[in-house]
């Protein structure tokens, strides 16, 4: 690539997951989504999207709210005080088409993406994943 090219997401994204053997569920010009595995074995949706130049990783959990009440207090505590022993990612309540969502998210620059190893953006993405999974047990635990 000659420095006059600007990577672009699906560039890099493909030569990722390609390299680490994850599943490209979908691709669009701003938005890749793929399926990545666990430590643990389960399978997990990571999104990746463009804004300017800032890429926003995104994991979500299977724990979604239909409405804001009924959003748990106390796991919503307890994931804000885990963000603070995280090395990448933060733990947030998005709302996403009218339902709320524990997920993931880590930002990366587009520039810094591109120049990163695949191992090395294999650590941060399986890092995220491994911890949506450790959440996913204590959740399910929460829910019997």
């Amino acid at each position: 690539m000659s420095t006059s090219e600007k990577p672009t997401l699906n560039t890099i994204i493909k030569k990722i997951a390609k390299a680490n053997q994850w599943s490209i569920e979908e691709i669009e010009e701003d938005e890749v989504h793929l399926l990545v595995e666990s430590d643990g074995g389960n399978e997990y949706d990571v999104f990746a999207s463009l804004d300017e130049e800032l890429v926003e990783f995104y994991v979500p959990s299977s724990a979604v709210f239909e409405k804001e009440a009924d959003i748990p207090g106390k796991m919503s505590t307890l994931l804000l005080k885990r963000n603070a022993q995280l090395d990448y990612g933060t733990w947030v309540l998005e709302e996403i088409d009218g339902q709320w969502v524990y997920g993931l998210v880590y930002d990366e620059h587009l520039e810094n993406l591109a120049s990163l190893s695949e191992e090395d953006v294999a650590d941060f993405v399986e890092s995220l994943v491994d911890e949506c999974d450790v959440f996913e047990r204590v959740w399910e635990k929460e829910q019997k």
